[in-house]
């Protein structure tokens, strides 16, 4: 039995048939090629990530036969997880994104090194601040919804990484809904986008450990970590 947190082994395993899905793709058209031959929004500090594609939380979030979006039900449903040290991802974003240089970090228990079977340290970096991310949610937005700009960057394995080739990937975020409860804790919610992939060198490829991660891309929502 998978003894993995709820969130993180429904992810990966949501990850993995996306990807078995990608190599078979990959292999036939490999396959073919042969035969041919500062800013007013606070996104500073450190986010947990949740797959936007994980069913008992956009139950929460888009509850069946309610045409209106519930996100607090959403938010305490994940602060649930959370308490349990249990997400799809983890990012920290820089108090100072806004200016030149800055880089945050990234991580997922998904994203290993095939070596060490440690998460890989992937940095998140070119932070731009925008008003609009690129991305478009499928599900509706809440009636009052938190109005702001959002964060664009760019993402790779920092310091190139042992047995790495290549890596390159993208983050996107934004704010989604804000409200106090009634005890006066004050609720975020937030949105966004990655996708990510690395190739691996020979030095991983020789020892069995295929050619990388094929790219990985969902959408999540997101709230501030406990740390």
């Amino acid at each position: 039995m998978d003894s993995r947190p709820m969130v993180e082994s429904a992810s990966r395993q949501r990850l993995m048939a996306q990807n078995d899905k990608e190599d078979d793709d990959e292999d036939e058209e490999e396959n073919e090629e042969d035969e041919d031959n500062g800013d007013s929004t606070p996104l500073g500090g450190n986010f947990d990530l949740y797959d936007m594609n994980l069913d008992f939380l956009t139950s929460k979030y888009s509850p069946v036969g309610k045409m209106d979006v519930d996100p607090e039900a959403l938010y305490c449903t994940i602060l649930t997880y959370q308490a349990k040290n249990d997400r799809t991802a983890k990012a920290t974003i820089p108090e100072d994104y806004g200016s030149p240089g800055s880089e945050g970090e990234f991580s997922a228990r998904f994203l290993r090194d095939p070596f060490s079977e440690e998460p890989f340290e992937i940095s998140v970096s070119d932070i731009e601040i925008t008003d609009d991310i690129g991305f478009k949610s499928k599900y509706a937005s809440p009636k009052v919804r938190w109005d702001g700009d959002g964060i664009k960057a760019r993402m790779d394995i920092a310091g190139g990484g042992c047995g790495i080739a290549s890596s390159s990937g993208s983050f996107a975020m934004r704010p989604l809904w804000q409200a106090e409860s009634e005890d006066g804790e004050f609720m975020e919610l937030f949105e966004g986008t990655l996708t990510f992939r690395a190739s691996f060198s020979s030095l991983y490829t020789r020892k069995g450990h295929g050619r990388g991660i094929p790219t990985v891309s969902f959408p999540f929502w997101a709230v501030r970590a406990l740390e």
